[in-house]
């Protein structure tokens, strides 16, 4: 716990990195929250439509990088839950949500392999 802000500033200049070299591209958005408030503890990237994700997935796979869809599926649709009722923005977000690397020791050239894969899309 003594690094935990050192910690902090080291994955927010990581997450900040992605999202520089993201920025513009037009078939992903990024989560908003407020930079202070966070622990940035992941990468999530919310992509346009489920197939563009998939073929993000894809690509980086072929270069042995691992990306993870952590809030997928739904809640609402698995059946032991027992909800039943559909909610389709959370069905949606579940689809086209996927989370990038983000670790301390991720090093930056590694980040810009992964928006540079992304970015050839």
């Amino acid at each position: 716990l003594r690094r935990i802000e050192e910690i902090k500033a080291t994955r927010r200049r990581k997450y900040e990195l992605y999202q520089c070299q993201l920025a513009d591209r037009p078939f992903l958005k990024f989560q908003r929250f407020n930079p202070e408030e966070t622990n940035y503890s992941y990468m999530p990237v919310l992509f346009e439509t489920e197939d563009i994700l998939l073929r993000v997935m894809e690509r980086l796979a072929g270069a042995r990088i691992y990306p993870r869809r952590y809030f997928h599926p739904s809640l609402n649709t698995i059946p032991v839950l027992g909800c039943r009722e559909p909610l389709p923005v959370s069905e949606q977000v579940a689809r086209t949500i996927l989370c990038l690397p983000l670790y301390q020791d991720l090093d930056e050239g590694e980040i810009g392999r992964i928006c540079e894969l992304i970015r050839g899309l």
